[in-house]
C-alpha cells in the first residue's frame, strides 16, 4: 500500500510537477475524512446493533420468564 502510494507521488511530481503534489495531498486528506466518516458510521450501526440485541434479549428474557 506504502508502495503504491509512493509511486502515486512520484507519477504525480513527473507529471504534474507542484500540482501534482498538493494534489496528491487534497486526495490523502479527502481520503482520511472519508474513512472518517465510515469508521463513525460503522462505530454507529455497531452500538445500534448490540444495543438492539441486549434490548431484543431482554424482552425475550422477560417473556421467557
Amino acid at each position: 500500500m506504502i508502495i503504491i502510494i509512493l509511486d502515486l507521488r512520484v507519477a504525480g511530481i513527473i507529471i504534474f510537477g507542484i500540482r501534482g503534489i498538493i494534489m496528491f495531498i487534497d486526495i490523502r486528506i479527502t481520503y482520511i475524512i472519508i474513512m472518517n466518516c465510515v469508521n463513525r458510521l460503522i462505530y454507529y450501526f455497531y452500538f445500534i446493533i448490540t444495543k438492539g440485541i441486549s434490548i431484543v434479549h431482554h424482552i425475550s428474557y422477560f417473556i421467557c420468564k
